[in-house]
């Protein structure tokens, strides 16, 4: 099935250290043709598989990481996560990732903080320098016919902070450089180009980042 990438940008591309795309799993790998839920929207998925692999397995590479959830066994883990997920019966995805995370994950639900400054991304920075580990990032997009949310998995500790975008990658930042790799992931969302081709500027209404351990 033949479709357009969405190239990542050479200012966000300084802060990746292995490369992932979902689109291109998704629309060119026979097995997950069968799989509906990755159809429907593999990034929550993708992102609780991304947490549930680096808290079991701390010290594998990013390559190794990403190696792993493109493999067979792993895309049906997957899967499953976002089975789970979509057939949580709760209004709001916000209220399915805490629904979702104790029980799929075997992590709690802490603090969650909703930031709609993306200048200074301060309650969000905040947030994460008072609660280290894994988080569940979620950002509500909008744009030209686009009303949706999208779900991406951080790890944040005194080291610095691990982010993984099912749409582009992996990415490591120092501590100093988090905002930084932040306003380049939402100047990231401005270049989107759909699987067809269509150019579509989308923005932030909002980005949610959900403690989870």
């Amino acid at each position: 099935m033949s479709f357009t990438s969405w190239k990542t940008i050479s200012a966000l591309k300084e802060f990746r250290v292995a490369k992932f795309k979902q689109r291109r799993q998704i629309m060119t790998r026979p097995l997950l043709q069968q799989m509906k839920n990755i159809q429907i929207g593999g990034c929550t998925g993708l992102s609780f598989a991304w947490i549930q692999r680096h808290q079991r397995q701390r010290g594998e590479t990013p390559a190794n990481r990403i190696a792993y959830l493109n493999t067979d066994i792993a895309w049906k883990n997957t899967d499953y996560f976002a089975s789970y997920f979509n057939n949580t019966k709760h209004h709001s995805y916000a209220d399915r990732i805490a629904s979702v995370a104790p029980t799929s994950l075997g992590m709690r639900h802490g603090g969650v903080v909703i930031e709609k400054n993306y200048d200074t991304y301060g309650s969000a920075l905040q947030h994460l320098s008072n609660n280290p580990g894994h988080h569940i990032v979620m950002m509500v997009l909008s744009g030209k016919g686009i009303s949706t949310n999208h779900v991406c998995g951080l790890y944040v500790d005194a080291d610095g902070m691990k982010f993984f975008d099912p749409n582009s990658g992996e990415y490591r930042c120092t501590t100093g450089k988090r905002l930084d790799f932040f306003k380049q992931l939402t100047a990231q969302y401005h270049t989107y180009v759909s699987a067809s081709g269509a150019a579509i500027d989308i923005t932030f209404k909002e980005v949610q980042f959900h403690h989870v351990g």
